[in-house]
């Protein structure tokens, strides 16, 4: 199987979109994501709230697409929220 733009292959030859490719590799990651915040909230790097709203998210975030990408991408964000630079906790609820 080949990776062509614009042309669809023949009787010789399958080929797969790039968009197929992407989507596969997405959902591949996702899962991969989920499997790695479920390790560490059962082995104990993460605990609490935080551990079972990152295994909970990145779940959410693999079946929901779009969605749900948007919403782990702004939680990671969060993370690295600037007050931390500055010493201000903006997440010491979450903890």
């Amino acid at each position: 199987m080949k990776l062509y733009n614009g042309w669809w292959g023949n009787q010789y030859v399958n080929t797969i979109s790039m968009g197929k490719l992407l989507k596969v590799g997405g959902v591949a990651l996702a899962a991969f994501n989920s499997i790695i915040s479920i390790y560490n909230l059962t082995s104990g790097k993460t605990s609490g709230l935080k551990g079972y709203f990152e295994a909970g998210l990145s779940i959410v975030s693999t079946i929901t697409g779009p969605y749900g990408v948007a919403a782990s991408l702004g939680y990671e964000v969060g993370k690295l929220h600037p007050l931390k630079l500055i010493g201000i906790d903006a997440t010491k609820w979450f903890k």
